[in-house]
């Protein structure tokens, strides 16, 4: 397995020396990574400088790893084997969507539970939920229950997964287009502030789940310990 190869972010010039290091990494290599590009070094979203963010790129064979699973495996590699790395103080997110595992996230819920130095962070279907969000300060607002369900299982629309198809038609906001203007979604990222979604692993199944938001003002007030993903803990 080849080394992740690390990028410190220019916004983190700043951090303190003894800043915690978030070490973050994405399951795709457009969509996420030019939204994260412009919101971690173009925007004051996260500003604590407590915290240092670190870009992870994969490598190698590496590169094609665009799973939940596969994210996790890397991360517990990072982590058991960087020099750049403080267990039990330092952190590296994962982010990814959970459409790939058709509504059952029973081993992503056996690595959530056991994997304290890895923060999980998901969308249901798919990273466009996020990227709405910020576009739309009333987007979950004004689907009804049947689009809702569209999304949640996600199935083609033509050649294009529904979430995909949803915000091109609906936003003219292509997200697999690396020439697309996500500086301007990362600079809208307030609205997705405002918005009630579901954050939890167990209610995915049934629900348009993202659970970005709440993990990265976690991150900024720098209190990744009270992080949930269950509805109920055991």
């Amino acid at each position: 397995m080849p080394p992740i190869f690390k990028i410190n972010l220019k916004r983190n010039s700043g951090s303190r020396p003894d800043a915690r290091k978030i070490h973050y990494l994405t399951d795709g290599t457009v969509t996420e990574v030019k939204f994260f590009d412009a919101l971690f070094n173009s925007t004051n979203y996260i500003t604590n400088k407590n915290i240092r963010l670190i870009k992870c790129e994969k490598t190698g064979d590496d590169e094609g790893v665009s799973n939940g699973i596969g994210l996790i495996k890397l991360a517990k590699n990072y982590i058991q084997n960087s020099n750049d790395f403080i267990k039990g103080y330092d952190k590296v997110l994962i982010i990814f969507d959970l459409d790939v595992y058709q509504n059952n996230y029973d081993e992503i819920i056996r690595y959530i539970k056991e994997e304290d130095d890895i923060i999980f962070s998901y969308s249901n279907p798919s990273f466009e939920i996020p990227l709405m969000m910020c576009l739309d300060e009333n987007f979950l607002v004004d689907l009804d229950s049947n689009t809702r369900e569209k999304f949640i299982s996600n199935d083609y629309v033509e050649e294009d997964r529904y979430a995909y198809w949803y915000i091109k038609t609906h936003y003219s906001f292509d997200s697999k287009d690396r020439k697309s203007d996500f500086l301007s979604v990362a600079r809208k990222y307030a609205n997705a502030k405002q918005q009630d979604v579901n954050i939890y692993i167990d209610l995915a199944n049934k629900s348009i789940t993202c659970n970005l938001i709440y993990i990265l003002e976690k991150i900024e007030q720098d209190d990744i310990e009270s992080i949930t993903y269950f509805s109920k803990e055991d």
